[in-house]
């Protein structure tokens, strides 16, 4: 995600972005190498051990640009008490935004994630674990 003519460039690169088809055939004709002026309406972060990033770091830059969605996938339960609980388990975070802020929901085991980007998705955090798995 670049930022728009004029203006400084302030975010790191996601791990995954979903941009609406729109944006991104309007990508793909510009010669920038990421030249996305409008915010992508899922951004996607999966935790190493640099997790301090992900949950705190990045989630306010996220916000600040106006993301309407954010996961953070810790599939193997890296991050600090405070945000998966304890015992550490596999856990997937969704930020939605939400009048400017970010409501957070937690994800874990059987849970099947809920995204208002991809509602049909049935997609659960033992599934995602078992892929790393293999």
């Amino acid at each position: 995600m670049n930022a728009a003519p004029g203006e400084s460039e302030s975010s790191r690169k996601a791990d995954i972005v979903v941009f609406a088809k729109e944006e991104w055939a309007r990508m793909r004709q510009s010669s920038a190498s990421a030249a996305a002026y409008v915010p992508p309406p899922l951004a996607i972060e999966v935790v190493s051990t640099n997790w301090r990033d992900d949950y705190r770091i990045k989630l306010n830059e996220y916000e600040t640009l106006g993301i309407l969605e954010y996961w953070i996938v810790d599939y193997a339960g890296l991050g600090g008490v405070q945000y998966i609980g304890s015992p550490k388990q596999p856990t997937v975070t969704v930020n939605c935004l939400i009048d400017g802020e970010y409501q957070a929901q937690r994800y874990q085991g059987e849970d099947t994630i809920v995204s208002p980007t991809f509602p049909q998705l049935g997609l659960t955090i033992a599934q995602i674990v078992a892929m790393t798995e293999v």
